[in-house]
């Protein structure tokens, strides 16, 4: 039959990939491989496709495929790898290509339950989620490298890095002299050095030059805006100027619907497209917001900050290299870069998350007060004020690992 000759192919096609895969895995990988059944999302370019067929390394017939540009009936097929492998590991990619990948998911889990799913697609998949695929499947996000990552992919090597969580959880800050001792080892006593070469370009494994990374910007919102809603060919446009001018702006502090609207190209644009863009760039990943400390007043008078995902793509859309890197570009990298791993932690531990003004700290995640900051000889760290202690606690931003 058909779907078995595609089958065939198509486990062929996985031995393949699978002899091109990278040695060195992220740190989600040891979570996943304890699952059984997986929703991952996470935007373009961090290593989904790599992660997936690193967890195929470790399963004997495990069968990878994707649904961008499928030409082959790939419920057949798949039902036909499960009659062969009834508790074998499928990793699907690019899901939300495929109409109805919700109602397959289901029915996958449902009809083989021994078996191992991994499900994969941008985080526009996260949008189509509904309840029976919330039970069925453990939700699992991607995100751009970290500074400990990078360094592992670039040394090949593996790090166990300390759960600086708990000095937020647990107002417990672990001990980190023989980490940092371990990174500058690593970087051959160059760790500031390194640390700002990751900042500028090294938030996507794939690439470490800024125009890769602006291309990955423009691909999620040409191919995953339309799959969040209908939008016209003029909105993708005018969502590239949006996303350039947030890039532009917000190390000047938070930014409101006019400011962004100062942009020559988005002048023509209402206030109801500008708002449309920005809620797709957060839905696919692409921006987040923050919003102010305080009532719920002042949080809707004020205007949010918004941060793009990675430091490097901040750098990729201002054009800034070691050359013209000014005190300020280099303040608001480390800003951005401490703000993923807050608002990481805020979402998984759901903590309130907001940012300060003036003389207040420069963030507050639960009760912690939290100020980014950068002391003479220039090491970066997080400055942790405990709600019920008077001394502040410093955390060296290298050793934020997520």
């Amino acid at each position: 039959m058909q779907q078995h000759r595609i089958l065939a192919e198509l486990m062929a096609e996985t031995q393949e990939l699978l002899s091109q895969v990278p040695s060195t895995k992220r740190f989600l990988y040891k979570h996943l491989l304890k699952e059984q059944r997986v929703r991952l999302t996470g935007l373009r370019g961090t290593g989904k496709t790599t992660l997936l067929l690193q967890l195929a390394q470790h399963f004997p017939n495990a069968l990878y495929l994707s649904s961008d540009h499928v030409d082959y009936d790939l419920k057949e097929v798949i039902k036909a790898y499960f009659q062969r492998y009834p508790e074998g590991v499928l990793l699907w990619d690019e899901a939300q290509y495929y109409k109805e990948w919700g109602r397959l998911a289901k029915y996958l889990a449902d009809r083989y339950p021994k078996a191992r799913i991994y499900i994969s697609g941008s985080n526009a998949l996260s949008l189509q989620f509904n309840a029976d695929i919330v039970r069925r499947y453990r939700a699992y996000e991607l995100s751009p490298l970290s500074f400990c990552e990078w360094l592992m992919l670039e040394k090949n090597t593996n790090l166990e890095p300390p759960r600086v969580e708990e000095a937020f959880l647990h107002h417990s800050i672990p001990p980190l002299e023989d980490f940092l001792l371990q990174l500058i080892d690593l970087t051959q006593g160059k760790l500031e050095e390194s640390f700002y070469e990751f900042l500028l370009y090294g938030g996507f494994p794939f690439t470490k030059a800024h125009h890769p990374i602006r291309e990955v910007a423009f691909s999620v919102i040409d191919r995953d805006f339309p799959v969040i809603e209908n939008v016209e060919s003029s909105t993708l446009q005018a969502a590239k100027h949006v996303l350039m001018s947030v890039a532009r702006l917000s190390q000047t502090g938070p930014l409101s619907l006019e400011k962004i609207r100062e942009n020559e190209y988005l002048r023509g644009i209402s206030m109801g497209t500008l708002v449309k863009i920005l809620d797709m760039m957060e839905k696919s990943g692409l921006v987040f917001s923050v919003s102010r400390c305080g009532s719920i007043v002042r949080q809707h008078r004020k205007p949010k900050k918004r941060y793009l995902p990675s430091p490097s793509m901040v750098a990729a859309f201002n054009y800034w290299h070691p050359h013209n890197l000014t005190t300020e570009n280099r303040g608001y990298l480390l800003e951005t870069y401490a703000a993923n791993y807050l608002h990481k932690l805020a979402n998984y531990y759901s903590l309130p998350f907001c940012y300060g003004e003036k003389k207040e700290p420069d963030f507050k995640l639960g009760e912690q007060k939290i100020e980014v900051k950068s002391h003479r000889a220039r090491t970066p760290y997080l400055t942790l004020s405990l709600a019920l202690e008077v001394s502040s606690k410093h955390i060296p931003l290298y050793v934020l690992c997520f």
